[in-house]
C-alpha cells in the first residue's frame, strides 16, 4: 500500500524539466517523504554503477574504432528514446525496481563489447575464432576476409641467413619497409576481426560479464555496487540484456511476466526486454558515429562505411508514445538497403510486442505501443513510392520444395537412400566413438589414439552395421503404406492404392532427440548446434551432417515418411515427415512411444514408400537391365511386378555404387523375387554391400559381413602371402599382390587412396580414366587426373582438411575450391605416400635375423603372376588377373622409378639402392615369366590385351661421310614390361590422314648409341650458350630425320586396339620430346622414365602452337596462353592455376603440372601473322633456286624444253664415227639413249626408271661429298637466270654422258680422274650458289621477320603491364629475380623469332609458287 501511494504521488507530482526521465523516477523514490532504506539503496547503487559503467563503455570506442558508437552516448540515446516511447505519463507509473533494471540493463546491454586483455588471449586461441577465420576466408564481405587471409598468412617475407645481410643496402631498407607494412596491415586486420568476431557474441558476452562480476568475489567484483540487493536481480538484468540481439521473439515471451522486486513492488522482465530492444533499434539518428572515426581509420571498412552512410541519411526521427516517423535521403542503395532493414526489424518488432502487450506490460502502465507509420525513403533525393521502398520479396515453402524437386538440385538416380545412408552413418559414427570413449579400455593420454587403428582394437564395427530392407508394398489414397504379397499385385494400380516397395534403413547410432528434430525442421542447417561435440571427434569419424539439405531429399520421391528412434537418454519416438510441396506447410508429427510396449533397439530406423513408377528406364541405368523378354505371354501382365523387380535392383545397385572405404557394413535384405541367374549376376556386381535375399537372413552373421569393412578392419586375416600390410611415417599402406593393387590410409589428411590399373584394360577408347572421389564413404563425384595421378582408382576423404564450402549443395559435387583442395594438396599427399609405400613394400624381409627370400617383394609378385598365367592356361577366363599383374607392376615400377631420383643427381642410400633393385628385380622377374609363356599365350588369345606389343626396333647411325643420319629397322614383340623398363628407350610416332582424324600410334624401339643419345641429349643440362646451340642443332637434326622417314621406320601392320592402348599409355609415361610435320599429322614423341620440367618442342611444333593460339584468339578472343615449358625454359614453368589463360597442350601426353606463359597475347599474335604473311622474297631470287636444285637433283620431270633443253645433246662415242657429233634431241630421248648404252655395257637388268633413280642417287652421294669440300669456302655469285640456265644444262648434259660413273657414286675407276675433275667442278660451282642463296634468302627472311616481331614485341610487351604482371607472377613462383626471369623472356622473344624465320623458309620453296612464274 505504501509504494503504491508513492506511485500515485509521482503521478501527481509536477517536474520543472520539459520531460520526466526514467532516472529521476528512481530518484524521486529514494526523496519522497515515505522512503525507506530500500529506496535509497536502490539510488546510490546506481548511481554508483553509472559511473562505473560509464567509464567501462569508453573502451568500446578502442575496441571498434570501425563501428558506430557503443559508449555511454549510446546509452543515454537508447534510454531517451525508451522515455519517448513510454511518455512521461506512463513513466511516473514506473515502480523502482523496473526504474533500476531499465537503467542498469541499458548500459550493460553493449558491456559485451568491451575487449579486455584477457578476452583477447581467450579469444583468439579459441576454436570458434579458427572457425571464424575459415569461414571468413571464402566469405563474400571484402574487408573481412582481406584481413583474415592476411591474419592466416604463416609469414611476411623470406628470412635470409644474418651473415648474408647487408644491412646498407637499400634492397634491406626496402625489405625493411615491407615487412613493417604487412605487420601494420595485420595490427589493423587482427582489431577488424576481433570487432567482428565479439560483435556475434557481444548480447550473451554482456550477460556473462555480469554473472562474472556477481558471483567474482576478486577482480572486478569490488566495482560493481549490489549493497544488498538480491543477486537474483541482477541475473534478470543480465538475461534481458543478452536479448537484445536475439530476433526470436518467443525468448521474450519465455521471460517470467512479472518477478518481486527490492522496495516492495514488482519488477517485469518481459516489459525491460521490449524496451531495451526498442530503445536500441531507434538509435539510428545522425550523430551515431565518432566524429574522428574516419580520421582514426584512414577509411572505413565497407560495411562501417555503409553504416555511417545509413545513419547520416536520416531526415525525419520522431517518436512519441503514439507513433514513430522516420525519413531518410540516402547516398547509395546500400545504405537504402540498411535503412529497410532497420524499419522491418522495427516493424516486425512492433507488431509482435503490440500482439502479447497485454502479457508484458504492468497492468498499471496500460496504453500501447506507437505504431510505425510508413517511412519516407529517398534515394539522393529521389523519392521512392512507399509500395515499392516497403516490398519484400518472399518465397512460401510450398515454391521451395517444387524448386528443389524442379531444379533437379539432388542429381543421381536415387538420392533419397543415399541421404538415408549418409544420415545413418553420422549417427553410427558419433556412437562408436561415445562407446569408444566410455570404453574401460579407453585411456585417453595422447593424440595418436584417435588413430583409426586403436579405434579398430577397442570397438568392433561389425557391431554397428547399417540394415536396408526392401520388400513390395503398397500405398492407398490416405498415404498409408503396408506390405503385401509379391504374387498378390495386380497388373495395374488401382483407383485408391498405388504399389511399390518398401524401404527401410536402419542404424544404431545415437537415435534422434527432441533438440535434433529441431534442427531437421530447419532445412539446410542440421546439426549445426552440435559443432562444439563434434570437434572432439577424430576428423576421419566426423560426420558430414552440416552439409546438403538431407532428409529433404526424401521429399523428392514421396510427400511422407516415417521414423522411429529410441536414444540412450530413454527418449522414444515415432516421427512423421510431410512435405511443404503439395501447398500445405511442412510439418513433423512426434508420437512418443512406450519402449516396453513397442520395444526396439537403440538407434534410427527410416521407412519410405517408394513407387514402382520410379525406376529408371533402361537407358538410363544399364548394368541393373533384367532384359525382360516382350513376347513373354505374362509381360503385360506382370507390369508391375516386373518394375518392382528392376526398381528394387537399380536401388540395391545404385547403393554399392555409392560407397566407399566402409567404415561400417551396410547389409540389404532383399524379399523380392529374383530369377536366379540373373541374382547371381547381380551379386557379381556388388562389392560394398552384403546382399542377402534369403528368407532367415542366413547372411546376417558377423564372418560374412566382416569382409566388406575396410581392410584396415581385416589386418589379421589379411596378413598372409597376398596381401602384405606395412606401418608408414604417415599412415598404413596394404600390397594386394593377386589384384596388383596398392591400398592407402593417409592419417595426416584422413584419406583413403586406392591404386590400380584394371581402368586401363579398358578397350574402349573414348571412354575416359576417371577417379571415383568419396567424401566420408558416400560417392560424391568422379574426376579425371592426370600424370602419374592417373593411378588413383578411388579416393575417399574422410577428413581432408575440407572446410563446409568445399562440397556442393547437394553432396553431389565439389565446389572449384574443393576441386583444387583435392588436386593441389590431397592428391600430392597420397602421391607422396604412394612413393613411400612402394619403397616400403620392397624393403628386405628378415626372418629369425637372416633374409627372408621367399617372401621378398621379388618373389611375391613372380610367384603370384606365374600360378595366375598357369590358371589361364589351363583354365581360359576373358578377363584374367595376370593381365592386371602385368601392367599393374609395370606401372608401379614406372612411378616408383619415375620419382627416386638418379644416382648421378643424388646420393642414394643403401636401403634405397636395395629397394629400386628389388622392383628392377621384379619387372625383370615377371617379364621374363611372361617371354617363357608368350607363345602359349598367344597362341590362345584370339585378340589384343596390350600385354604384348608389336614394334619396329630402329639403330641410328651416320651414313659413310659422316654428314646424314641412316637406320635400319626390324620388327619384333616386347611385353608390356619391357615397354616399362628403364633400359628400354621408344619413341611412340602418330600419324593421320589429316587435321581432326583419329590418330595412329606406332611404338618404336631405339637400339644403339644413337638413339639413346637423342634422348641424353634432351635430358642434358646445358649451361653454356654454345653448347647448348650445338646441341639443339643435332636434336632438331634427328628430329627432321624421324618426321621425314616414319614411312619407312613404323611397322604398318600395327592395329588400332594397340595404337589405342598406346595413347592410354601415353599420359602415363613422360614425354621429353615432341616433334611434328608441319601439317601437324605426324609427330613423334620421344618417352622417357623420368618427368622434367620442360619438353623439347622442335620448330614445327612450336609454330603449330603459335597457329593453334591465333585461332583460339579468332574462334574464343582468348589473349592469353599457356604451354608446357620448353627445353632451355624450364625456369618459366610455374603452376596451372590461373583458370583464365587457355592452356595450349596436347591433352593425350603426361602431364607435369607446369605450364609457361606465352609472352605474346593474342591481339598480338593475330597482328604479327598478318604482317607475317606481308613477308616476300625476290622472285629472281627464287627462279634461280629451282634451277639450282634442277641441276643438283637430276629432276627429269622439270628437265623439259620449257625450262632447259637448248636444241642440242651431245653423243657421246657415236657407233659409225671416232668423231663427236651434235645432234639434236629431246631430253627424254637422250635418257632413252643413253639407258640402252647403259644396258648394254652393264649387262645388268635394270628398267628405265630405276636407271634414273640411280643416276639420282648416285648423284646425291657426290653432292653430298662435295658439299662438305665446299662448305667452308667463299660462295659465288649466282649468275643471271639465262647464265646459270646454261650452266644447269651443261651439268645435266655431263651427268648424263657420264652416268655409269655417276650411278657409282663417283667410284667408278676409269677414266676417273678426268670425269671426276668435271663433274666435281661443276657441282661445286652449283653447290657454291646454293649457299650463297641460302644466305641470301636467309639475309632477306631474318630482316624483314625481325622487324616483324621487334615491332609486335615492342608494341604489346615492352613496357607494358602485362609484361611486369606475368614477370612478378613467374618470379615469385619460381622464387628468383625478376631481371632474370625478364631476361629469360627475352631469349623466348629471340626463340620466337627464330621459330618464324624457319618456317618462312621452309615456307618459301619451290612448292609453294605456281609454275608460270619460272616460265
Amino acid at each position: 500500500m505504501e509504494m503504491e501511494k508513492m506511485i500515485k504521488q509521482t503521478e501527481s507530482h509536477t517536474y520543472k524539466r520539459d520531460m520526466l526521465t526514467i532516472e529521476e523516477q528512481l530518484h524521486y523514490y529514494e526523496q519522497h517523504p515515505s522512503r525507506n532504506e530500500r529506496n535509497a539503496v536502490l539510488w546510490h547503487a546506481w548511481q554508483q554503477n553509472k559511473r562505473w559503467l560509464s567509464q567501462l563503455l569508453e573502451l568500446t570506442v578502442a575496441s571498434f574504432p570501425a563501428y558506430s558508437r557503443h559508449n555511454a552516448s549510446h546509452a543515454k540515446a537508447v534510454l531517451y528514446n525508451i522515455e519517448r516511447i513510454l511518455g512521461e505519463d506512463r513513466i511516473k507509473k514506473l515502480g523502482q525496481a523496473d526504474c533500476f533494471c531499465i537503467l542498469h540493463t541499458v548500459y550493460v546491454h553493449d558491456i559485451g563489447m568491451v575487449i579486455l586483455s584477457n578476452d583477447r588471449e581467450k579469444m583468439v586461441t579459441s576454436d570458434e575464432f579458427s572457425e571464424m577465420l575459415d569461414n571468413l576466408s571464402v566469405g563474400v564481405d571484402r574487408d573481412l576476409k582481406k584481413a583474415a587471409v592476411n591474419l592466416m598468412r604463416r609469414c611476411y617475407h623470406e628470412e635470409k641467413q644474418e651473415e648474408l645481410i647487408d644491412r646498407d643496402s637499400e634492397e634491406y631498407l626496402e625489405n625493411k619497409k615491407r615487412l613493417y607494412r604487412d605487420k601494420f596491415d595485420t595490427y589493423y586486420s587482427i582489431i577488424q576481426l576481433m570487432s567482428e568476431f565479439q560483435r556475434g557474441h557481444h548480447g550473451e558476452n554482456s550477460s556473462s560479464k555480469i554473472i562474472d562480476w556477481i558471483s567474482d568475489q576478486d577482480k572486478l567484483r569490488s566495482e560493481f555496487a549490489m549493497s544488498g540487493i538480491p543477486m537474483r536481480i541482477f541475473l534478470r538484468i543480465a538475461e534481458c540484456a543478452s536479448l537484445h540481439t536475439e530476433w526470436d521473439f518467443q525468448r521474450i515471451l519465455d521471460l517470467p511476466f512479472d518477478d518481486d522486486g527490492y522496495g516492495r513492488d514488482m519488477l517485469h522482465p518481459r516489459f525491460i526486454a521490449v524496451l531495451l530492444q526498442l530503445g536500441d533499434a531507434l538509435d539510428i539518428d545522425n550523430d551515431r558515429f565518432h566524429p574522428f572515426a574516419q580520421a582514426f581509420l584512414g577509411k572505413l571498412p565497407l560495411q562501417s562505411q555503409a553504416h555511417y552512410d545509413k545513419h547520416m541519411s536520416i531526415r525525419t526521427l520522431k517518436i512519441t508514445p503514439e507513433e514513430i516517423r522516420i525519413e531518410a535521403d540516402c547516398s547509395s542503395r546500400e545504405a537504402l538497403r540498411l535503412v529497410r532493414k532497420e524499419c522491418d526489424g522495427l516493424e516486425r518488432l512492433l507488431q509482435l510486442a503490440s500482439y502479447h502487450w497485454s502479457n508484458i506490460a504492468p497492468h498499471k502502465i496500460g496504453g500501447a505501443l506507437p505504431t510505425l507509420k510508413t517511412p519516407k525513403l529517398l534515394l539522393q533525393g529521389t523519392e521512392i513510392p512507399q509500395d515499392l521502398a516497403m516490398m519484400k520479396f518472399q518465397i512460401s515453402q510450398s515454391k521451395a520444395f517444387s524448386l528443389l524437386q524442379g531444379e533437379n538440385i539432388y542429381s543421381g538416380r536415387f538420392p533419397f537412400a543415399r541421404e538415408l545412408l549418409q544420415n545413418a552413418l553420422d549417427s553410427t559414427k558419433i556412437q562408436c566413438w561415445d562407446d569408444y570413449i566410455g570404453s574401460s579400455k579407453f585411456r585417453y593420454t595422447q593424440e595418436k589414439e584417435k588413430s583409426i587403428l586403436n579405434v579398430a582394437k577397442i570397438v568392433n564395427p561389425i557391431e554397428y552395421p547399417i540394415e536396408i530392407e526392401i520388400q513390395a508394398g503398397k500405398r492407398n489414397e490416405q498415404g498409408i503404406w503396408q506390405e503385401v504379397e509379391f504374387e498378390k499385385i495386380p497388373s495395374s494400380d488401382g483407383e485408391e492404392e498405388e504399389y511399390g516397395i518398401l524401404f527401410s534403413i536402419r542404424d544404431y547410432g545415437t537415435g534422434i532427440s527432441t533438440q535434433t528434430l529441431r534442427d531437421i525442421a530447419n532445412v539446410g542447417t542440421s546439426y549445426k548446434k552440435r559443432k562444439k561435440k563434434l570437434r572432439d571427434l577424430p576428423e576421419w569419424l566426423r560426420p558430414t551432417g552440416e552439409f546438403g539439405i538431407g532428409l529433404q531429399s526424401v521429399f523428392l520421391i514421396t510427400d511422407s515418411f516415417y521414423c522411429d528412434t529410441y536414444t540412450r537418454s530413454g527418449e522414444r519416438y515415432r516421427i512423421e515427415f510431410g512435405t511443404g510441396a503439395s501447398g500445405e506447410q511442412g510439418y513433423i508429427n512426434v508420437e512418443p512411444i512406450n519402449q516396453e510396449e513397442d520395444p526396439m533397439p537403440f538407434g534410427t530406423k527410416f521407412s519410405v514408400f517408394v513407387s514402382h513408377k520410379r525406376k529408371c528406364i533402361k537407358d538410363e541405368f544399364l548394368e541393373a537391365w533384367h532384359g525382360f523378354d516382350p513376347f513373354d505371354v505374362n509381360y503385360n501382365r506382370d507390369v508391375i511386378r516386373r518394375e518392382i523387380v528392376e526398381l528394387t535392383s537399380q536401388i540395391v545397385l545404385d547403393i554399392d555404387q555409392q560407397l566407399g572405404e566402409m567404415l561400417f557394413p551396410v547389409y540389404v535384405h532383399v524379399n523380392v523375387p529374383f530369377k536366379e541367374s540373373y541374382e547371381k549376376r547381380l551379386q557379381s556386381k556388388l562389392h560394398k554391400i552384403t546382399f542377402d535375399t534369403t528368407e532367415k537372413s542366413n547372411k546376417y552373421n558377423e564372418e560374412i559381413m566382416k569382409q566388406k569393412v575396410s581392410w584396415i578392419y581385416r589386418l589379421k586375416d589379411l596378413r598372409k602371402d597376398s596381401f602384405q600390410c606395412y606401418e608408414m611415417k604417415d599412415g598404413l599402406c596394404g600390397f594386394d599382390f593377386e589384384n596388383m593393387k596398392l591400398y592407402l590410409w593417409i592419417e595426416s589428411i584422413s584419406t583413403y587412396a586406392r591404386l590400380g590399373v584394371d581402368r586401363l584394360l579398358d578397350e574402349t577408347a573414348e571412354k575416359l580414366i576417371v577417379c571415383q572421389i568419396f567424401f566420408k564413404g558416400v560417392k560424391a563425384t568422379e574426376m579425371e587426373l592426370k600424370g602419374d595421378s592417373a593411378l588413383l582408382e578411388m579416393i575417399d576423404i574422410k577428413g581432408g582438411k575440407m572446410p563446409n564450402n568445399y562440397l556442393q549443395l547437394n553432396r553431389n559435387a565439389f565446389t572449384a575450391s574443393g576441386v583444387e583442395h583435392i588436386t593441389g594438396i590431397l592428391v600430392p599427399r597420397i602421391l607422396q605416400g604412394a612413393q613411400e609405400a612402394f619403397a616400403t613394400v620392397a624393403r628386405k624381409r628378415e626372418s629369425n635375423g637372416n633374409s627372408d627370400e621367399e617372401h621378398q617383394f621379388s618373389n611375391l609378385v613372380s610367384k603370384y603372376f606365374k600360378q595366375e598365367i598357369i590358371n589361364d592356361l589351363n583354365t581360359p577366363r576373358q578377363n584374367t588377373r595376370w593381365h592386371n599383374q602385368l601392367l599393374g607392376v609395370s606401372l608401379f615400377y614406372h612411378f616408383y622409378m619415375m620419382h627416386l631420383p638418379a644416382k648421378t643427381e643424388y646420393y642414394l642410400s643403401q636401403a634405397k639402392t636395395e629397394e629400386s633393385e628389388e622392383w628392377t628385380k621384379a619387372i625383370k622377374n615377371v617379364n621374363q615369366i611372361f617371354k617363357n609363356y608368350e607363345a602359349q599365350i598367344l597362341k590362345q588369345q584370339k585378340q589384343f590385351t596390350g600385354m604384348s606389343l608389336r614394334i619396329s626396333a630402329i639403330e641410328m647411325s651416320r651414313d659413310n661421310t659422316n654428314t646424314h643420319i641412316i637406320h635400319k629397322r626390324e620388327t619384333r614383340r616386347i611385353s608390356v614390361a619391357d615397354f616399362f623398363d628403364r633400359d628400354n628407350q621408344f619413341l611412340i610416332i602418330s600419324r593421320r590422314r589429316e587435321k581432326g582424324s583419329q590418330w595412329k600410334n606406332y611404338l618404336v624401339l631405339l637400339n644403339g648409341s644413337r638413339g639413346n643419345q637423342l634422348i641424353d641429349r634432351i635430358c642434358r643440362s646445358i649451361y653454356n650458350e654454345k653448347i647448348f646451340n650445338r646441341n639443339t642443332e643435332l636434336i632438331e637434326e634427328s628430329a627432321q630425320y624421324l618426321i621425314n622417314n616414319t614411312e619407312s621406320i613404323v611397322d604398318e601392320f600395327t592395329g588400332m586396339k594397340q595404337s589405342r592402348f598406346l595413347q592410354k599409355m601415353m599420359k602415363y609415361i613422360p614425354i621429353v620430346g615432341h616433334f611434328s610435320d608441319k601439317e601437324g599429322t605426324t609427330c613423334v614423341n620421344v618417352l622417357s622414365g623420368k618427368s622434367l620440367e620442360y619438353i623439347y618442342y622442335d620448330i614445327n611444333s612450336k609454330y603449330l602452337q603459335i597457329q593453334k593460339m591465333v585461332k583460339r584468339h579468332s574462334i574464343t578472343n582468348a589473349e592469353r596462353f599457356s604451354v608446357f615449358p620448353y627445353y632451355g625454359f624450364a625456369m618459366l614453368g610455374i603452376e596451372n592455376t590461373i583458370s583464365d589463360i587457355c592452356g595450349i597442350q596436347e591433352s593425350y601426353i603426361f602431364d607435369s603440372g607446369k605450364r609457361l606463359i606465352f609472352p605474346a597475347s593474342g591481339t598480338a599474335l593475330e597482328e604479327l601473322f598478318h604482317n607475317y604473311s606481308q613477308i616476300d622474297i625476290d622472285e629472281k631470287l627464287l627462279k634461280k633456286k629451282k634451277l639450282i636444285d634442277i641441276g643438283l637433283n637430276f629432276d627429269i620431270k622439270k628437265m623439259d624444253d620449257l625450262y632447259l633443253y637448248s636444241g642440242s645433246m651431245i653423243d657421246l662415242k657415236n657407233e659409225s664415227s671416232e668423231e663427236e657429233k651434235i645432234i639434236p634431241l629431246n631430253i627424254n630421248e637422250a635418257i632413252d639413249i643413253k639407258y640402252m648404252e647403259f644396258i648394254r655395257s652393264t649387262k645388268r637388268p635394270l628398267n628405265r626408271d630405276k636407271f634414273i633413280e640411280n643416276i639420282q642417287r648416285g648423284l646425291k652421294a657426290i653432292v653430298l661429298h662435295n658439299r662438305k669440300k665446299v662448305e667452308r669456302t667463299e660462295p659465288l655469285s649466282i649468275p643471271s637466270v639465262e647464265n646459270l640456265r646454261l650452266e644447269v644444262q651443261r651439268l645435266r648434259d655431263t651427268i648424263l654422258q657420264n652416268c655409269e660413273y655417276v650411278i657409282n657414286g663417283g667410284n667408278y675407276i676409269k677414266e676417273k680422274t678426268m670425269i671426276e675433275g668435271t663433274i666435281n667442278t661443276l657441282i661445286q660451282n652449283m653447290i657454291r650458289y646454293d649457299i650463297a642463296y641460302e644466305k641470301e634468302i636467309q639475309r632477306q627472311i631474318s630482316v624483314q621477320v625481325s622487324s616483324c616481331v621487334e615491332e609486335i614485341k615492342e608494341k604489346y610487351w615492352d613496357d607494358s603491364q602485362e609484361k611486369k604482371k606475368v614477370i612478378d607472377i613467374t618470379a615469385s613462383y619460381v622464387k628468383r629475380d625478376e631481371e632474370i626471369i625478364e631476361e629469360i623472356y627475352e631469349r623466348l622473344w629471340k626463340d620466337i623469332e627464330h621459330v618464324m624465320i624457319s618456317i618462312r623458309k621452309q615456307q618459301i620453296n619451290l612448292n609453294e609458287y605456281d609454275e608460270e612464274q619460272y616460265e
